[in-house]
C-alpha cells in the first residue's frame, strides 16, 4: 500500500491528519504536499536508531571517540526527555559538554 492510498482511504473515512510521524524515509513527502499536510515530524525511535548506527564504534576505540559516544549518550537522553523543561535542561547540558570537547 502507498502512501497516497493510506492518506486516500484515511479521507474517505472522514480523517483529516494534523500531523503525521514518519521513519524518515523520503517516499512520504510526496503524499504529505499532495494531501497538503505541512506538520511531520521524525519518529525518535527511528532517530535515535540512525544516530546509533552512525555513532558506531569498537570498544577498544571508545577512549579515541569520546566525542562520538557523548553526542550519541546525550542525544538518547535529549530525545527520552519526559517534559518540556527536563528537555530543555538536558538540551542545554548537551550543548555545553559538547562544545567543551
Amino acid at each position: 500500500m502507498g502512501y497516497r492510498q493510506l492518506f486516500e482511504e484515511l479521507q474517505q473515512a472522514e480523517y483529516i491528519p494534523l500531523v503525521v510521524v514518519s521513519d524518515g524515509g523520503t517516499s512520504i513527502y510526496s503524499a504529505l504536499r499532495y494531501y497538503k499536510i505541512s506538520k511531520q515530524q521524525r519518529c525518535h525511535v527511528h532517530l535515535l536508531r540512525d544516530l546509533q548506527r552512525g555513532f558506531r564504534m569498537l570498544p577498544k576505540r571508545m577512549k579515541k571517540d569520546r566525542r562520538k559516544w557523548y553526542l550519541y549518550a546525550y542525544a538518547k537522553l535529549v530525545l527520552n526527555s519526559r517534559t518540556e523543561v527536563q528537555k530543555q535542561l538536558r538540551y542545554e547540558h548537551f550543548q555545553r559538554v559538547v562544545l567543551k570537547m
